[in-house]
């Protein structure tokens, strides 16, 4: 990794940038690697811990970075809550597990009545056929009371 050096960015990375909301940390560092620029911090337990990546290919800093850390920032005015986006994010992904499952499941149970209708049917002396019942038909009324 190669140290990326830009006086102005720094300055707003390390002291803050109150026209994003973003209070400044002087202990991240941005570096150059793999066509990526990434934003380090340096810990106060010594290990370094990757904060932010670009995609690949992207080579300049700007103002949207310092805002995505200013709405990503725990300690700033917003309180960022992190685990209350993880288990909104959890959850939501949960929700469309169950969905699919919920459809496999369906799927399957109506395999199986339909199997089970014809084996069981067709052995146990029951129907292997659906039958509906149909609504009385007026004109039997009246010849029933004669």
């Amino acid at each position: 990794m190669s140290l990326y050096v830009d006086s102005d960015f720094y300055d707003r990375l390390h002291n803050g940038d109150a026209s994003v909301g973003w209070i400044g940390d002087p202990r991240l560092g941005v570096y150059h690697e793999h066509g990526r620029i990434e934003i380090w911090r340096h810990c106060e337990d010594g290990v370094p811990r990757l904060i932010v990546r670009s995609r690949p290919g992207m080579d300049r800093l700007d103002a949207s970075v310092l805002r995505f850390l200013a709405e990503h920032d725990s300690q700033s005015r917003r309180a960022y809550d992190v685990r209350a986006d993880m288990d909104a994010v959890n959850a939501a992904v949960k929700k469309e597990y169950e969905r699919q499952a919920k459809e496999r499941h369906e799927d399957a149970a109506d395999r199986l009545r339909h199997a089970l209708k014809k084996d069981i049917g067709a052995y146990e002396g029951g129907s292997t056929s659906d039958y509906m019942q149909l609504p009385d038909a007026p004109w039997k009324k009246d010849s029933d009371a004669v």
